[in-house]
C-alpha cells in the first residue's frame, strides 16, 4: 500500500478516498450485485439439465414436470385461486 503524498503540510489522499461519497455509493451497488449473484442458480440448473440430457432422462423429466404442473393448476382452480398457464 502506498502512503499519501505530502503537499505543503497537507495530505493528498488517493482518488478513491478523495471521492468517498461516490465510492460508498459504488460499494452499495457492488453489494447489491453480489447479493444477486449469491442467489443465482442458473449454473446449477444448466448442469442438472446437461446431466439429464446425457443420461437420456430429459424427456421423461419434462413429461413428468408437465404432468405435475397440470395437477397443480387443477388443484388451484378447484380452490378458486387463479394461476396463469404459460
Amino acid at each position: 500500500m502506498r502512503m499519501p503524498k505530502e503537499n505543503g503540510g497537507r495530505c493528498v489522499l488517493f482518488p478513491m478516498y478523495a471521492h468517498k461519497s461516490s465510492w460508498s455509493s459504488s460499494l452499495a451497488v457492488i453489494q447489491f450485485e453480489n447479493s444477486l449473484r449469491r442467489h443465482n442458480h442458473v449454473g446449477l440448473v444448466q448442469a442438472l439439465l446437461l446431466a439429464l440430457a446425457k443420461g437420456g432422462k430429459l424427456s421423461a423429466a419434462e413429461d413428468n414436470a408437465k404432468k405435475v404442473m397440470k395437477e397443480r393448476i387443477e388443484q388451484r382452480q378447484a380452490q378458486g385461486g387463479d394461476m396463469d398457464e404459460d
